[in-house]
């Protein structure tokens, strides 16, 4: 239940937080921005790494990348680091 609250209504989030700090005594949250970053890094984060590699990445590297993905999958990425995988400066 606690992955869905914040998608809730605005006065259930703010109970919600004023609950959460009655309780454990801590006042900060992430905010907005920084939530929804979250929350689209948590399910979608293929294509957030697509757009990285579409956007920081040289062509070349581009290329090895892809192969990369498609042989094996994201746990494969200390390897293009390995191989020369170079960023745009």
């Amino acid at each position: 239940m606690l992955g869905y609250v914040q998608d809730l209504g605005w006065d259930y989030v703010h109970a919600n937080r004023d609950f959460y700090v009655a309780r454990y005594g801590l006042t900060e949250f992430l905010g907005v921005p920084r939530y929804c970053f979250n929350k689209v890094r948590t399910h979608f984060s293929d294509a957030l790494g697509a757009l990285y590699i579409r956007d920081h990445l040289l062509t070349d590297s581009k290329a090895k990348v892809s192969c990369q993905m498609h042989e094996g999958g994201r746990d494969r990425g200390r390897e293009k680091e390995r191989e020369g995988v170079r960023e745009r400066e």
